[in-house]
């Protein structure tokens, strides 16, 4: 997870080098900041993990943070990144993007440090928490009269 925070760290500072104030913050609330909804989401379930898991993990089981921090990182990044990508390269980013989070997931469940609905769980807090963050920071409506267009 660290890894991918940094990763959306830097984003941020490119975004706010290209002087995208609002994916900045999309950005800032989807990568480095998705911990505090991950914390927030354990303490509430405070659900144990799986007494056979494969490698040590300190907190909670419910929900997976890998998975949600993985989802909500992914999604702020390809709103970041799509604009400037040709359509092939998007596609390619799509789904690089997509094997990633799905990966994240298997893998946890894998290592037997979730069950798959934590897992589930995982995803689907960080689309919300995604889409949360795009509503919060979303570009003002731009109000075109139509009767000047025709």
């Amino acid at each position: 997870m660290g890894a991918l925070r940094l990763v959306g760290t830097l984003a941020v500072v490119a975004a706010l080098v290209r002087r995208n104030v609002r994916v900045a913050l999309v950005l800032l609330a989807c990568a480095p900041l998705n911990g505090f909804v991950t914390t927030a989401a354990k303490s509430l379930a405070n659900r144990p993990r799986p007494s056979t898991m494969l490698v040590a993990a300190p907190s909670t089981s419910f929900p997976s943070g890998h998975a949600l921090d993985a989802t909500a990182t992914f999604l702020a990044l390809l709103t970041f990144l799509l604009p400037m990508l040709s359509r092939s390269m998007r596609r390619v980013a799509i789904a690089v993007s997509a094997i990633s989070v799905l990966a994240v997931g298997i893998a946890r469940v894998a290592l037997n440090v979730h069950y798959p609905s934590d897992v589930l769980a995982g995803w689907s807090l960080g689309y919300l928490f995604f889409l949360l963050c795009l509503l919060a920071f979303r570009p003002p409506e731009v109000f075109v009269d139509h009767d000047a267009v025709t």
